[in-house]
């Protein structure tokens, strides 16, 4: 099995897809990143763009990712179903 050092860590972990994202673009196929540095790079930056959802998870007492997913399924809801009209019969959607 081959291994390669991740460009991060300096780690020598085998080259398999459960150490390293794959990537068509590189030689190897896979990333220069491990999967732990490129999740950790991923949330530093995260957390710094972010900053006003962690005051918030702070003062709801709140895990800061779940405001996240909240938000989105918010921002994706288009309202309330009309129910008020009768369903047609035929096809059985609001006519």
């Amino acid at each position: 099995m081959t291994e390669k050092p991740c460009s991060s860590c300096k780690k020598l972990l085998p080259l398999t897809t459960d150490y390293y994202p794959a990537d068509r673009t590189t030689s190897s196929g896979f990333r220069g990143q491990c999967r732990s540095c490129k999740n950790a790079a991923n949330a530093r930056c995260w957390h710094k763009k972010n900053p006003k959802v962690f005051e918030r998870a702070s003062v709801l007492n709140v895990d800061p990712h779940m405001l996240v997913m909240v938000g989105a399924a918010l921002r994706m809801w288009k309202g309330p179903v009309n129910r008020t009209r009768p369903l047609s019969p035929v096809i059985g959607v609001a006519a």
